[in-house]
Parts: structure tokens; C-alpha cells; sequence
């Protein structure tokens, strides 16, 4: 059995596992109601079934849904307590997540005493693209590789980072249900949706050489960050895999690189902030910035590693509100718990996120 506690708003919650689940199959047993079944993002999968994420939360907890973001309720569900998690935020993702639910029925149906399927652990994740990264190096042509680079793996995902061209970066990424070879561009909404538009008349071009579809399309909050990616099978991680998966990156490498100057062009406009002020975004000033607005997005996201102090998510909120990520600031200030900051400075936070919260709308 798991167990977490926490403190939200002055409340304190202790969960169980088992009750989080004995909770859930009650209400599946009596027939779920609507509102368990109306979300748009985040469900838990129960005994082949999906429930809502905040309605469930907020059920077995007692606060209500706009007291929190997903992101803790899928924290907590999740990494602490170990329950399954999922995304169905389109039609796609409900299909597939809709065959795997059924496909399992028929497997427990047919083979009730079958094992569940290996989950792929952090380590095993690590030592995969490792191998990756040793046979990239040899494979990559010359030039490119004499271009300052480095690698960063985080989970199930690696990225290769070349140092002049920041804001974007290859990745490799292994979700369970498909994996991805592609080219993020995860910078402000405005560059990364310029940057698609440099690529787009290339697509076709592209997709020829490298004898495969290459897809395009948006990602991340509220669609502000691009990619350019291909899409393929789930495979057993594996020396071979590694070895196939470091030749098709270096192929879309050298087939991309070329054009990712265009791209460095359309990200040098200048861009106009409210107060009328004027930020050429080459500049170092303008990296610190789009570089601390990627760690707070990767937050709310439920993507960092860590959590960070209550004081600095409050530093986070006033951030927002000076370059106008009213959304996030809004968002960040349902995750600060009272009781981890000064009074004063909590009210402070508390006036600036509501200004953040009016001007989201």
C-alpha cells in the first residue's frame, strides 16, 4: 500500500492507494455519473476503465476542482501513488486508448493468470540511449558533428542540443504507444510557430529523401511549441533498435540541419512586449528568459524532475506577470502551498496571480 500527504489551501490530505481505487470502482459499480466522464486531458484508467482525473481528485479529497491544476492531482495519482495515468486530449489518443482497453479484456479474458507487460524502468531507459548516443557520434557527417553540441536525456525521452541554435533540438522519444525521431521547436509561440513556417515548403522535399512521411504539427501548452518528426512502431528496447534509431536520427539530422539557419532568421525578429518595450531575441538577456519560461511550462506540465520551494513559485508567478505569461502565472498559483511562504509576500503573490487570472481571459 502507498500512501501520500499533503496540504493544500490549509487542508491536509492523507490518500491511500486502495482507497483512491476502492473509491473508484464504488462509483463504477453504481454507474459513473456524467461529470466523471466529461474531461478533456487527464483520466484514470481503473480496471478498464477511465474517470476523470479532477473528479476523482476532487472526490476522494474534498476540494474542489479550480482549488488545484492537473498537473498535482496527476503528480500525486501517478508518481506517488502509482495509478495509472493517461492522456486522451484528441480522438486519436481515444481510439488508441480504446483498442488497449479492449485488447487487454480479451487477453485477461482468454489468459487470466498472463503477467502484465514489462514497464520500462529509468535505468533501462538511460543504458538505451547511451548506445544511441555512442553509435550517433560515428554516424554523424563531419561538418555537423564539428557544430558545438551536447546531449541531455530526461526520462523517456534524449535530445540533442547544437549550441547556436537555441529555443530547438532533436529528440528521441519512446512513449508507450509509439515512438518519435523529430525536431522540436519549444521557444515562445510566436518564434516556434515562425520556425514551422521555414520548414513547411520543404515537407514534401524532405519526405523524399528520406523515403518516409515526415509529419508536422503543434504541441505542448496550448499548442505554442512545433515539431517535425517521424513516426514509428513501438519495439523492444535493444542494442539493434539503438543502432537503427542512431542511423535514421543521423539521416533526419543532416536532411534538417541545413535548413535550421533559415529558422535562426525568422527567430531574430524583434518582438513587442505591452509596455512598448523592444527585445532583440539573439540576445543573451532574451535567452534568459525564454530559457526560465521553458522551465516554468515544463513544470506545470508535470515534465521537471523536481518540485521547487513554494517562495520560488512565487518568484515564478511575479516573472509571469513582468512578461505577460498571464496563463502560467495563474496557473503556478494554485500549486503554492500557504504554509511554505512569508504572509506578506504569499499576499503579494496572491494579488499579482489574480491580475494574472483576469488578464488570461
Amino acid at each position: 500500500m502507498k500512501t501520500v500527504t499533503f496540504r493544500l489551501d490549509l487542508k491536509r490530505v492523507t490518500l491511500t492507494d486502495i482507497q483512491v481505487l476502492e473509491f473508484a470502482r464504488a462509483a463504477i459499480a453504481k454507474g459513473l455519473p456524467r461529470e466523471a466522464q466529461r474531461f478533456k486531458h487527464w483520466a484514470v484508467v481503473v480496471d478498464d476503465s477511465v474517470i476523470g482525473l479532477k473528479w476523482l481528485f476532487s472526490r476522494v479529497t474534498g476540494i474542489p476542482e479550480i482549488a488545484y491544476a492537473p498537473s498535482l492531482a496527476r503528480r500525486i495519482f501517478q508518481d506517488r501513488l502509482g495509478l495509472e495515468v493517461v492522456n486522451l486530449s484528441n480522438e486519436r489518443a481515444r481510439r488508441r486508448e480504446t483498442k488497449r482497453f479492449e485488447a487487454r479484456t480479451r487477453r485477461s479474458q482468454e489468459r487470466p493468470t498472463t503477467r502484465r507487460k514489462h514497464r520500462i524502468t529509468r535505468d533501462e531507459y538511460r543504458e538505451f540511449f547511451q548506445s544511441v548516443e555512442a553509435r550517433l557520434s560515428e554516424l554523424l557527417p563531419a561538418a555537423i558533428q564539428a557544430e558545438p553540441h551536447h546531449f541531455q536525456a530526461r526520462a523517456n525521452f534524449w535530445q540533442v542540443i547544437f549550441d547556436e541554435f537555441g529555443g530547438c533540438h532533436y529528440q528521441i522519444t519512446l512513449r508507450r504507444d509509439d515512438h518519435e525521431i523529430g525536431l522540436h521547436f519549444e521557444s515562445t509561440r510566436q518564434a516556434s510557430h515562425a520556425r514551422l513556417a521555414t520548414f513547411q515548403p520543404h515537407i514534401e522535399e524532405l519526405s523524399k529523401s528520406l523515403g518516409e512521411r515526415v509529419q508536422t504539427g503543434t504541441m505542448g501548452p496550448r499548442g505554442a511549441w512545433t515539431r517535425i518528426w517521424l513516426e514509428r512502431e513501438v519495439e523492444p528496447l535493444n542494442e539493434s533498435l539503438a543502432s537503427a534509431y542512431a542511423a535514421q536520427l543521423a539521416r533526419f539530422i543532416a536532411a534538417t540541419f541545413p535548413l535550421l539557419p533559415e529558422t535562426a532568421h525568422a527567430r531574430t525578429r524583434k518582438t513587442e512586449r505591452g509596455n512598448g518595450a523592444r527585445v532583440e531575441q539573439t540576445n543573451p538577456a532574451y535567452l534568459i528568459l525564454e530559457h526560465e519560461s521553458q522551465t516554468i511550462r515544463a513544470f506545470l506540465e508535470g515534465r521537471s524532475d523536481h518540485r521547487p520551494t513554494d517562495e520560488k513559485i512565487c518568484d515564478w508567478i511575479q516573472f509571469c506577470y513582468w512578461f505577460e505569461l498571464y496563463a502560467e502565472g495563474r496557473d503556478l498559483y494554485k500549486l503554492v502551498l500557504a504554509d511554505g511562504v512569508n504572509p506578506w509576500y504569499l499576499e503579494r503573490t496572491r494579488k499579482l496571480a489574480k491580475i494574472c487570472e483576469l488578464r488570461a481571459r
